[in-house]
């Protein structure tokens, strides 16, 4: 299973103010140096201006990933992999450029790592390339969101499916953690991976894609980023001129992002998910994974359950210490990993020598009556804190990084919770970190994966 994709932001920045224009709605940030500007047709643009040599980093994301196809027109259940088909299509150009066209105009402007990404709660698209050629980043980019031709969807289908094959199935445990994945969140809508299950893949068409992009694709849903040295003011103007011609919405029936996540039972009294244990093979090393349903990331309790993962993780953590250093396993770890409608919190624990996933489980469950029976000490704390503070500085220091840390952020709680975020992570007391281990890491609320090494 993933692990937690955890941003923390410094928590004081330079104050950049924005200007309110014409009729668009501009508001200021008081500790990130970011500055949003949303569009009439709804689009959010956020600038972040940093003097000095290099590359712009330009993205652009739709608040719309792999976990809301369920809820576009034609979803239902064999309808995964559509956002990430749907991602694969955009690459294709548009009416007035050709996908090899596409390419070559970006190659020949200097732009570097041309890619894109689908996960649960956005799709996102971002290069790098010269400031001086950013007006050609706005035209190329609304212009395959005006016209998108889409190109064939069969071979992109067979490039979707070689994908799969070398990243999951083809690994020993990619088999095993996709059963997982899908035993744990069982109806809910994270239970399939952001590429599509094999069988889904083979029902997807065109008008599925097409139906996604009507729902999903509208200015209000998207998000575009900029961090470097560039003109502000010029930026803004080329939003308007560029990404203004967007439509508001497609005429889709897919609700907005704030009411898909408002319509999710909460994880911690939902009853949707898997639980018990259930034993595989495969061929790698003996190891237990133990799931627990969480919150989404918005919820307050967010922030405390990171700090449990971070108590117990790391070469000085509780797991390190008690089950490595002196216990059965070779490696162990926590994570806490959230989105917009739900989290997990992991524990990871691969067998040393020929300890079984079973003493693995009952050497976990011990660790985490220890937990509940004393809470973190002082030094414990202070270096989850630490940690947190180190980690803020440097997701602001790479532009693209940062990019897409907004990006994603902005798809699951409000960009500005990149820097509440820390705060509250901060403000945790050894008492609230000992509260939601019990409230949430309960035995009967679980998922365990026991999972021994195959013969042969």
């Amino acid at each position: 299973m993933p692990g937690p994709r955890a941003v923390g932001l410094a928590l004081a920045a330079t104050l950049v103010v924005a200007a309110a224009v014409n009729s668009d709605v501009a508001r200021p940030s008081s500790t990130l140096p970011v500055e949003e500007l949303v569009l009439d047709n709804g689009l959010r643009l956020l600038l972040v201006p940093r003097p000095g040599p290099g590359l712009v980093a330009a993205a652009w994301a739709v608040r719309r990933g792999s976990g809301d196809e369920r809820s576009a027109p034609s979803g239902s259940p064999g309808r995964s992999g559509t956002a990430h088909l749907l991602e694969h299509l955009l690459h294709n150009g548009s009416a007035n450029v050709t996908a090899s066209d596409y390419a070559r105009r970006y190659t020949e402007a200097g732009a570097v790592g041309i890619d894109a990404r689908t996960q649960r709660d956005l799709t996102a698209y971002f290069l790098r390339l010269p400031p001086e050629r950013l007006e050609l980043w706005f035209w190329l980019e609304s212009d395959r969101l005006l016209h998108p031709t889409f190109g064939s969807v069969e071979r992109e289908l067979r490039v979707i499916a070689e994908e799969r094959r070398q990243r999951l199935e083809s690994t020993p445990l990619g088999p095993v953690q996709e059963e997982l994945q899908r035993r744990f969140w069982d109806a809910h809508p994270y239970g399939e991976t952001a590429g599509g299950g094999t069988a889904d893949l083979a029902l997807l068409s065109r008008a599925d894609a097409e139906a996604f992009f009507a729902a999903s694709y509208g200015a209000s849903e998207i998000t575009v980023v900029l961090v470097g040295d560039f003109a502000p003011e010029a930026a803004r103007q080329m939003a308007r001129r560029y990404f203004g011609r967007l439509p508001r919405t497609r005429g889709g029936a897919i609700t907005s992002t704030a009411e898909t996540a408002a319509a999710e039972a909460p994880p911690s009294t939902s009853t949707a998910f898997g639980t018990g244990t259930f034993d595989r093979s495969c061929g790698c090393p003996p190891q237990a994974q133990i799931l627990y349903p969480t919150v989404a990331a918005s919820d307050p309790d967010r922030a405390a359950l990171d700090v449990l993962a971070g108590v117990l993780s790391g070469r000085s953590g509780r797991l390190q210490r008690a089950l490595v250093d002196r216990g059965p396993a070779f490696a162990a770890g926590a994570s806490h990993d959230v989105g917009r409608r739900g989290g997990l919190f992991a524990v990871e624990v691969e067998a040393r020598s020929d300890a079984t996933p079973q003493a693995l489980v009952a050497a976990w469950d011990a660790e985490l009556a220890r937990l509940l029976a004393a809470p973190p000490t002082r030094e414990e704390m202070e270096r989850v804190r630490n940690q947190v503070t180190t980690n803020a500085w440097r997701g602001m220091r790479e532009p693209l990084d940062f990019a897409l840390r907004l990006l994603a952020a902005d798809a699951q709680n409000g960009w500005r919770s990149l820097e509440s975020w820390p705060r509250a992570v901060l403000a945790v007391e050894p008492a609230d970190v000992q509260r939601v281990a019990r409230r949430y890491l309960a035995a009967d609320r679980r998922l365990v994966a026991r999972i021994t090494r195959s013969a042969g």
